[in-house]
């Protein structure tokens, strides 16, 4: 089954969103990682994204539309204990002299904050290889949805820090390809 270049960036694009709401999850508990509390109620405790593959179109939603994508289906609390440390000095200090600690590694959460923030070969691949269809030019005329839709796709893509932003000419006619042969 062929799939449009409009799908393979949408999943491609899901992941990345996916991958993005984990980090900032990552960063919310490393923020949080040293904090105390009164009570074990009261400690931080860690959360965790849950992902869920997109397998049909019941799955979808307007924020992650393209089946074989994948979205998070929920933040959870990590089920970790809360650490109780004996520290009578502190001014957070139960009756008995403890504390609660965020039950947050922040080893491993530096350990999933830079899996997070990597794709595996096979989502670089599809966004950036797998993708690229353009081995040579093809005479069958490509219509204004589909040019319309490539250019939504393209147009706010990073050009070198805007040092040489994209330029887009859309021909339509015959004489106006043989006015642009000329200048390029």
């Amino acid at each position: 089954m062929a799939m449009s270049i409009d799908n393979i960036f949408g999943i491609g694009g899901t992941a990345l969103n996916a991958q993005l709401i984990r980090m900032n999850t990552t960063a919310s508990n490393l923020a949080n990682a040293g904090t105390t509390a009164a009570s074990e109620d009261l400690a931080y405790r860690g959360k965790r994204t849950v992902f869920k593959a997109l397998m049909d179109e019941s799955m979808t939603h307007p924020g992650a539309e393209y089946i074989g994508g994948v979205k998070v289906d929920k933040i959870v609390d990590d089920t970790k204990p809360i650490p109780k440390v004996y520290d009578p000095n502190n001014p957070l200090a139960d009756k008995d002299g403890f504390v609660y600690q965020a039950n947050v590694n922040e080893v491993n959460e530096m350990v999933d904050l830079m899996a997070a923030s990597s794709l595996d070969g096979a989502a670089l691949a599809q966004l950036f290889t797998d993708a690229r269809t353009h081995y040579g030019w093809d005479a069958t005329p490509v219509s204004e949805t589909d040019l319309r839709q490539l250019y939504d796709l393209v147009k706010m893509g990073p050009t070198s820090a805007n040092g040489s932003p994209a330029r887009f000419i859309f021909c339509h006619s015959a004489e106006a390809r043989e006015k642009l042969a000329g200048l390029v």
